[in-house]
């Protein structure tokens, strides 16, 4: 999508925070949802478990994320966003916000209300298409995960 491709390289050149799409997406999951093992976020975002840690490595290494004992299983270990993580987030979100503000500064009000019910429709019903492939995957989440 161009809009993704622009926000990149306006990210890059800006010096952004979170230079990747995959680590945008885990390190928002772990915003929003809190503290997850890596089999959870692999669930969540349909991804290889391998695929994930090497993501996620990229975010401990950077300090965006860290690893903590899971207090539920000794042997386990949640990944939790760090305070530089909530904020490099927090950046990338007002970015990307200013970006659709300006992108729709001149739609009217009806054509934004217009925008978003089409936007959710169209996500819904992708949703309901690829819930099946997904939902045959082994460890796969129950119901929506957006």
């Amino acid at each position: 999508m161009r809009l993704s491709a622009a926000a990149k390289a306006r990210s890059r050149a800006e010096g952004g925070p979170i230079p990747d799409g995959g680590d945008r997406l885990l390190l928002a999951y772990l915003v929003m949802e809190g503290p997850r093992r890596v089999t959870d976020l692999a669930a969540m975002t349909y991804l290889d478990v391998s695929t994930v840690s090497r993501q996620i490595a990229s975010l401990v290494q950077r300090g965006l994320v860290e690893r903590r004992p899971d207090p539920n299983d000794g042997r386990g270990t949640l990944l939790a966003v760090t305070d530089a993580g909530e904020q490099a987030f927090e950046v990338y979100r007002s970015r990307r916000q200013a970006e659709l503000d300006r992108v729709t500064r001149d739609w009217s009000a009806d054509e934004r209300r217009t925008f978003v019910h089409l936007l959710a429709r169209f996500n819904d019903d992708l949703e309901r298409e690829q819930a099946p492939a997904r939902d045959a995957m082994p460890g796969a989440p129950e119901g929506p995960t957006a």
